[in-house]
């Protein structure tokens, strides 16, 4: 192989492997941007719901969710659970399979994924103030995050 060929081919990898560099660096910054934008919007509206939820009689307000996109503000879903974990409420979709507390691992106010077979959700377990034993898991779907995420990699690939 001739020094000018070895050029060219140590240039094209040196290039490709900056271009991937940058494009996964930049990828998993936008990821936590918008993770870290949606939990603070999802812990908002937890401690916002809590706050009011016993003076709805421990139902639901009809307030919109976190706003996400150029679109809206997302559904809020949830679920009111008792002092013994039984629910007291649910809003749709868990109206007729709500999480079981008991597999529900997670600490107060910190956000985490709630799988669902045709809903991916990021939740949210808070305590109602003033309801003592009483906890309240608020979600929202993840559809707009995971598509933004999506057309992010498709972009950077075609780009590369």
């Amino acid at each position: 192989m001739k020094l000018r060929q070895r050029l060219i081919v140590s240039i094209s990898l040196v290039t490709g492997v900056s271009l991937t560099g940058a494009f996964v660096g930049v990828s998993a910054l936008f990821e936590l941007a918008q993770h870290r934008s949606f939990d603070e919007a999802l812990i908002a509206v937890a401690k916002s719901e809590a706050r009011e939820v016993s003076r709805f009689h421990f139902r639901f307000s009809e307030r919109p969710g976190p706003a996400m996109s150029d679109v809206g503000p997302l559904n809020n879903f949830g679920v009111i659970y008792g002092e013994d974990g039984a629910v007291l409420t649910a809003s749709a979709p868990f109206e007729g399979a709500p999480p079981d507390l008991r597999r529900i691992p997670h600490t107060r106010l910190v956000p985490f994924d709630l799988p669902r077979p045709s809903l991916p959700l990021r939740a949210v377990l808070t305590e109602i103030p003033g309801a003592k034993g009483k906890l309240m898991l608020i979600a929202a779907s993840r559809a707009d995050l995971d598509a933004s995420a999506a057309f992010l990699h498709k972009a950077m690939l075609v780009a590369l």
